[in-house]
């Protein structure tokens, strides 16, 4: 998933860099680049995954607060978050919308329906059907894989100590918003 990678090409060498897993971790303070306030009017932190690394782009003070909540088996956990829901599942759902399109198409023929609506209809049913059961997949596939996510960090970080970490961030990131609006 690729969040604000404009900002990702302006880049140089990672503060914090680790490989685990076969997966290079790319940690970048933003305080560092002079794209810091452009960067942070848009959103808070910015993060760029592919199949073989996993890039961060954040303040020093939040990630100074909280460290061990962006360490390198935490970031690790997240990219593969990432990997799962980016996971491509066109060709059942476009299966699907065919063959509901072919469905519609021969259910027409047999009606007597005429060609050109029943060709009108047919695709706009097909393609209807694909959009719906990719839009139903990819939704439950995104909360099970945060359901995952948050059960393997739980694991790594322990109940307690995450919570705090969600909770600091959060404070952080409410703390940051009203600096930027006040600005």
């Amino acid at each position: 998933m690729a969040r604000g990678t404009s900002f990702f090409t302006q880049l140089n060498k990672p503060n914090v860099q680790a490989k685990i897993e076969n997966v290079d971790v790319y940690v970048y303070f933003l305080d560092d680049y002079s794209f810091k306030e452009a960067a942070l009017r848009q959103q808070l932190f910015f993060m760029q995954a592919d199949k073989t690394s996993i890039s961060l782009l954040l303040e020093k003070e939040i990630y100074d607060a909280i460290e061990e909540y962006y360490s390198a088996p935490s970031l690790l956990i997240v990219h593969q978050y990432y990997m799962e829901i980016n996971r491509k599942r066109l060709l059942p759902a476009f299966g699907i919308g065919l063959g509901t399109a072919l469905a519609f198409g021969i259910l027409s023929d047999l009606f007597r329906v005429s060609t050109d609506i029943s060709g009108l209809l047919s695709l706009g049913l097909g393609t209807f059907t694909m959009l719906f059961v990719l839009t139903y997949t990819m939704r439950r596939q995104q909360v099970k894989a945060r359901d995952d996510m948050r059960e393997k960090l739980t694991n790594l970080h322990g109940d307690r100590k995450l919570s705090a970490y969600l909770e600091r961030q959060e404070k952080y990131m409410e703390e940051r918003r009203a600096t930027l609006t006040s600005s």
